[in-house]
């Protein structure tokens, strides 16, 4: 998942509970990285940001599913299929 991706929860994910936001909430990605403790878990992560104003912090990105893409990059995921 790139920088402006659009994302909602992935199915089964606790975390819309515990940020307060409705699970299919859509946010966009603001930042993406990898961690390089191995100890925390899931190295890929996200901070993704909701319409609502909640920012989800260092989330591993397998809690999300890529559901569409904003600005310049938007027709891309239609090319690619």
């Amino acid at each position: 998942m790139m920088k402006d991706s659009q994302v909602r929860f992935r199915p089964g994910s606790r975390l819309p509970a515990n940020l307060g936001v409705p699970p299919e909430t859509i946010g966009t990605v603001i930042c993406n990285y990898l961690i390089s403790n191995p100890l925390l878990g899931s190295p890929e992560r996200v901070d993704v940001r909701f319409d609502c104003g909640r920012v989800a912090w260092g989330v591993p990105i397998a809690e999300f599913v890529q559901v569409g893409k904003t600005g310049r990059d938007a027709g891309k995921l239609n090319q690619a299929a």
